[in-house]
């Protein structure tokens, strides 16, 4: 059956008339073949707004140490957080240990987000480095120390310690 010339004439008469014609549409239309609704399918990936799933929220990355001591002060001030200082030295085999084993655990990450997180690497310290740890009151290493805002002790742990250890101790953070 060759269909060409009823496609061209169909053509003419409007998307509407080839509609009807086709048979789509409301059932019993009064126009074309009498056929049931056609109700419309929805397929596809998306959907409305409050019926997808949130993103869950990324892990965080590495921990993003400030260097500066003024500076990790001022911006814990500024922000109202509490500081987070990890005194160490490359030299310090439980310095080395901490920073592979601790500061890399996924729940001491997350839990460091809550204060303004403080990197002292006395590795080649100067003796005005060492005076600034010394007023700290580090005595060993490595160290962790939780100030307030104001730079007041909150705790400290001292020598090697692992992650159980650094949340607990973060967690005294989180309760003020």
């Amino acid at each position: 059956m060759h269909r060409a010339p009823l496609v061209v004439a169909l053509w003419g008469m409007g998307l509407a008339a080839l509609v009807a014609l086709a048979g789509c549409g409301r059932a019993n239309s009064g126009v074309g073949p009498q056929s049931p609704a056609i109700e419309p399918v929805v397929t596809g990936r998306l959907r409305p707004p409050e019926s997808r799933p949130s993103k869950p929220r990324p892990e965080p990355a590495e921990i993003v140490w400030e260097t500066a001591i003024q500076v990790a002060f001022e911006r814990a001030r500024r922000e109202g957080r509490a500081l987070l200082v990890f005194v160490h030295a490359g030299w310090n085999v439980a310095s080395r240990e901490m920073e592979r084993d601790v500061w890399h655990d996924l729940q001491v990450r997350r839990a460091v987000r809550a204060v303004v997180p403080l990197n002292v690497d006395v590795t080649e310290a100067t003796g005005q480095d060492e005076e600034r740890v010394t007023r700290l009151g580090v005595e060993t290493l490595p160290a962790v120390l939780l100030l307030d805002e104001a730079g007041q002790p909150i705790g400290s742990l001292a020598g090697r310690c692992d992650a159980a250890a650094v949340l607990a101790l973060l967690d005294q953070a989180l309760q003020r």
